[in-house]
């Protein structure tokens, strides 16, 4: 640890944890500049000795808390707890973040017998196109589908997302169903203020026959969401992304 503690910082509120600015090449240099010959995998298990990890940043503090936070949550699970013991679907919906199209770089690797290019700087403005990926997930059955859209992130796409859902997924799997519970966040395209949001669904409502239960999750949760975990990146590793891919 004495090539490693003029580079270790930590927490000043979490006794433990630490970490250093050190690579393992670099800690390995230092090592042989002083007379021990040793590898990255070894310096690897030196620092895990030490609690000193590989890890990233968890996307755990919130940005607020709502003053009626544990209630809505538990207003949720009621309606979950009732619809799971009725023939009555449970829909998580939400648009996920927006992937923008062109030969753009993506981060991760691919196994390929060429590497494909893609250009040096990732400015929106080099970008062909957006598409903007809506998820529709049934927590019954475990199933998620998802559409792309190719404008705007509307309320009108949303709701004609999971109209496009239900007809292709929803109705053959649910033929008795009389409602449907409909879990989404509180902001952006299905806000709970949106009015927009509330015709377009009402009209969709009307247009299937059956009542539908909306219950937004409190601001600053939607990390909770029932989808967000089956639910992978839109995009493919390291692929640059084109229209022609849509089609």
């Amino acid at each position: 640890m004495e090539i490693v503690d003029p580079h270790t910082a930590g927490d000043p509120d979490q006794d433990g944890v630490l970490w250093t600015n050190l690579s393992r090449p670099k800690i390995a240099e230092e090592l042989l500049r002083r007379g021990f010959r040793v590898s990255v995998t070894v310096v690897s298990q030196l620092l895990e000795r030490h609690r000193l990890g590989s890890r990233k940043a968890c996307k755990t503090l919130p940005l607020g808390r709502h003053v009626h936070r544990d209630r809505q949550f538990q207003i949720i699970a009621n309606h979950r707890t009732a619809f799971m013991q009725a023939p009555d679907p449970i829909v998580s919906i939400d648009t996920t973040h927006k992937e923008f199209l062109g030969l753009l770089f993506r981060q991760g690797r691919l196994y390929t017998q060429k590497a494909k290019k893609a250009l040096d700087h990732d400015f929106p403005g080099a970008a062909l196109g957006v598409i903007y990926p809506h998820g529709c997930y049934d927590i019954k059955r475990n199933l998620g589908h998802r559409n792309l859209g190719l404008s705007h992130d509307t309320s009108r796409f949303a709701c004609d997302s999971l109209g496009f859902c239900w007809e292709m997924h929803g109705r053959p799997a649910y033929p008795h169903a009389r409602r449907m519970l409909l879990l989404c966040d509180g902001g952006g395209s299905n806000a709970s203020n949106r009015y927009v949001f509330k015709y377009h669904l009402e009209s969709f409502a009307n247009r299937i026959g059956l009542e539908i239960r909306v219950a937004h999750y409190p601001p600053h949760c939607s990390e909770v969401q029932s989808h967000r975990t089956p639910f992978l990146p839109a995009r493919d590793a390291c692929v640059p992304r084109f229209a022609a891919d849509l089609n």
